[in-house]
């Protein structure tokens, strides 16, 4: 849920930024406002991208074990299922 979170508040903010990137070219006749404002962005793009990772990570791996828990227990399960004597 916190990734939606970022990835909206980050779209606001880059298109804020683009707006007050476009007025400052417009303004000064400059690349450096639009070079300056792509930073900016790429900058908060990264970061979360770095909250997001760090907070998913941990669920991944525990999710990625091998053998996963779930299938020891099913195979002991039908293992013991088809092992058993005819009733």
């Amino acid at each position: 849920m916190s990734s939606t979170f970022e990835c909206s508040r980050n779209d606001v903010i880059a298109n804020v930024g683009v707006l007050v990137a476009a007025g400052g070219v417009a303004l000064f006749r400059s690349p450096w406002p639009d070079i300056v404002i792509g930073l900016v962005i790429a900058t908060l793009f990264l970061r979360s991208a770095h909250r997001v990772i760090a907070e998913a990570w941990p669920a991944f791996v525990r999710a990625n074990q091998w053998p996963p828990k779930q299938a020891l227990s099913c195979l002991g399960y039908c293992r013991n299922r088809h092992h058993a004597a005819p009733p």
